[in-house]
C-alpha cells in the first residue's frame, strides 16, 4: 500500500519529467518540429518541403519573421529555389506551405477551383483579434458564405459605389493637408506627426503618424459619414489605434490569450467592444432616420440585397464595415509612408513626380497620370503593406503548382519574395524603378490602364508576380478606393514639399503581423516648395 510520502515522491518525479521534457523542447526545438514535419508535402522526387529557417518552440518562425523583412524574403527565395518554389513557415506549431517562386502554384491557389471549392480560410483561428472584431466579415468567410456575402457587398462597395465616395475622399485628404498647413505655420502638432520646425522653414514630420490620422479620417467618413458625434468619433479613433497596434504582440496570436486577464488582452478586448457598440449605435441612428442621409458604406451595405432579395444581418453589416475600415487604414497609410521614404531616397524619381503633377489640383487632373500610378505600383511591389495572401486550408487533396498537397494543409503566398524575383523582374528587382511600368504592357488593350487600379504588368511579367492586392477570384474589394486615396495624398504631399530623410542610416522596414511598414518613429524633413 502506497503512503502519502510515496505519492509525494511520485508527484515530484512527474514534475521533474515534465520540466525536463519542457526544457528539451525549448532547448532542442528540432525534436518537436522533426515530428511535425512528417506531414509536410513531398515533391515528385520524394524531397520533403523544409522551413525557410529553423523554427523555435513555441513560436515557430514568428520571432524570425519579426526581423528584417527583406532578409526574410531572400532566405525564403534561397530555400524555395531548391524545392519547387515553395517553403514551410511555422506559426506556433502550425505549418503553412507558401509559394514564393511558383507562378503556376500562385495562379491555381488564387483560382476558383482551390479558393472557392477546395479550401477555406482559418484567419479566425490564426488571428483571434481579427476574429473578435471582424466576425463574419467578407475576408473571414469562405465557400458559399463568401459567394453570397461577396455578391451583396459588391452592391454596396463595388466600383460604382466607390466612385460615389470619391468627392468625400478628396475632401478628407485635402482637409488633412490643410490641417498640416496650419500646423506648419504654427510650428508643431505632435498629434499630426509634426514634431519640429527648423530655422530654414523646413519641418520634421513622422509620416507614419500623419498618414495614419489621414487614413482614419477618410475611412471613418466613408464608413459612417461626416456627422459622427465627436464622442463617438473619439472612441472610434482611439479604439482603432489600439487594434492597429495589436499586430506587434505575438502573444495575441496564442489561442485563449485574448480572454486572459493580461493587460494587453484586456485593452484590445475593450477596444473591440467599444467599436462594436458605436457601430450598432450609428446603425440604429441610420435606421430611425435621425442622421442626415449620406452616401456611406454603412448605408450602402444596409440597402444592398442578394439576387433573392435577402440582405446582411446587422452583425454582418457591422463586421463588414470594420473589415473594410481595417483593410483601408494601415494598408493605405503604411503604403503612403513607405512611398514617402522611397521618394526621399530617390530624388530623381521625386523630382519627376513633382514635374508630372505640376499645376494639378484635383482627382480629374491626376487620375490618368501613368507616372503617379507607376510610383505607387512600384512602391507596393517592393513593399506590399500585407506580407502575403492569407493561408487557405484545403478541404481535399490537391496538386498545386506541381506539389501534391493533402486535405488539412494550409497553403499561402509570401508577396515580398514573390514580387522581388530576379527571374521575373530582372537584375534590378530590388531597386525602386517606377519606369519599369511605363514600357510596353503585357496587356495592350485600351482598358488595360484604369485610374483606380495599379499599373498593368510590363511585358513578360505574369499577373501572378504582383499580389499586393491579392488576385484571382478574391482580389481586395477596396483596391479602387485605396489607389484613389493614395494618388490624392501624394498629389498634396509633393505639391507642397520636397522630401528628405531625417536619419537615412536608421531606415528599416518592420513586420507587424500581418503588415509591413517603416520602423515606428522614423521621420522625414519636409522642405516647403515655393
Amino acid at each position: 500500500m502506497r503512503t502519502a510520502k510515496d505519492f509525494f515522491l511520485c508527484s515530484l518525479a512527474g514534475c521533474g519529467v515534465f520540466a525536463t521534457s519542457l526544457a528539451l523542447l525549448i532547448l532542442h526545438p528540432a525534436l518537436i518540429f522533426t515530428y511535425l514535419k512528417r506531414s509536410n508535402p513531398c515533391l515528385q522526387d520524394g524531397t520533403q518541403l523544409q522551413p525557410w529557417a529553423v523554427p523555435s518552440f513555441p513560436f515557430g518562425n514568428l520571432l524570425q519573421m519579426n526581423g528584417d523583412p527583406l532578409q526574410v524574403a531572400q532566405a525564403k527565395l534561397r530555400v524555395a529555389s531548391k524545392q519547387g518554389g515553395a517553403i514551410v513557415t511555422y506559426l506556433l506549431t502550425k505549418a503553412t506551405f507558401q509559394f514564393v517562386n511558383n507562378d503556376e502554384g500562385v495562379k491555381e491557389l488564387m483560382g476558383a477551383k482551390i479558393t472557392v471549392s477546395k479550401s477555406f480560410r482559418n484567419l479566425g483561428k490564426v488571428l483571434p483579434v481579427w476574429n473578435r472584431l471582424f466576425g463574419r466579415g467578407l475576408f473571414m468567410v469562405s465557400g458559399e458564405d463568401w459567394k453570397r456575402m461577396h455578391r451583396i457587398c459588391m452592391r454596396g462597395f463595388g466600383p460604382k459605389q466607390i466612385q460615389s465616395f470619391l468627392p468625400l475622399v478628396e475632401n478628407q485628404v485635402k482637409t488633412s493637408f490643410c490641417h498640416l498647413d496650419t500646423a506648419v505655420a504654427d510650428g508643431t502638432d505632435t498629434a499630426l506627426g509634426l514634431l519640429a520646425k527648423r530655422e530654414d522653414n523646413s519641418v520634421v514630420l513622422d509620416p507614419g503618424v500623419f498618414f495614419k490620422q489621414m487614413a482614419l479620417r477618410v475611412i471613418l467618413a466613408v464608413a459612417f459619414g461626416q456627422d459622427v458625434p465627436e464622442e463617438d468619433k473619439k472612441i472610434l479613433l482611439q479604439a482603432m489605434q489600439v487594434f492597429e497596434s495589436s499586430g506587434s504582440d505575438p502573444l495575441l496570436t496564442v489561442p485563449g490569450f485574448l480572454n486572459s486577464p493580461a493587460k494587453a488582452a484586456r485593452e484590445v478586448a475593450a477596444a473591440i467592444k467599444g467599436l462594436h457598440k458605436v457601430a450598432h449605435k450609428l446603425l440604429a441612428r441610420h435606421r430611425d432616420g435621425s442622421d442626415q442621409k449620406q452616401d456611406t458604406l454603412l448605408a450602402a451595405l444596409l440597402a444592398a440585397k442578394d439576387e433573392d432579395g435577402s440582405s446582411l444581418s446587422e452583425d454582418d453589416v457591422v463586421h463588414n464595415v470594420y473589415s473594410f475600415m481595417a483593410a483601408g487604414i494601415s494598408t493605405t497609410s503604411d503604403t503612403l509612408c513607405t512611398t514617402s521614404f522611397l521618394l526621399a531616397q530617390h530624388p530623381k524619381v521625386q523630382l519627376r513626380l513633382q514635374q508630372e503633377l505640376l499645376n494639378m489640383r484635383t482627382w480629374e487632373d491626376i487620375k490618368d497620370n501613368a507616372y503617379l500610378a507607376s510610383v505607387i505600383t512600384e512602391s507596393m511591389r517592393l513593399w506590399p503593406s500585407v506580407a502575403g495572401l492569407p493561408a487557405r486550408v484545403l478541404t481535399e487533396d490537391a496538386v498545386i503548382g506541381g506539389i501534391p498537397m493533402q486535405k488539412g494543409h494550409a497553403v499561402g503566398l509570401d508577396s515580398i519574395a514573390n514580387q522581388r524575383r530576379t527571374c521575373i523582374w530582372g537584375p534590378d528587382a530590388n531597386d525602386f524603378q517606377p519606369e519599369r511600368f511605363l514600357g510596353k504592357a503585357a496587356d495592350e488593350s485600351p482598358s488595360s490602364f484604369q485610374p483606380m487600379m495599379p499599373m498593368p504588368m510590363p511585358a513578360g511579367v505574369p499577373a501572378t508576380a504582383f499580389t499586393a492586392f491579392g488576385g484571382g477570384v478574391r482580389p481586395c474589394i477596396g483596391r479602387p478606393l485605396a489607389i484613389a486615396e493614395m494618388k490624392l495624398a501624394l498629389l498634396e504631399l509633393v505639391s507642397r514639399f520636397s522630401l528628405e530623410e531625417m536619419e537615412p542610416a536608421k531606415f528599416k522596414m518592420k513586420f507587424k503581423i500581418p503588415l509591413i511598414s517603416p520602423e515606428k518613429g522614423l521621420c522625414l524633413v519636409l522642405h516647403p516648395r515655393s
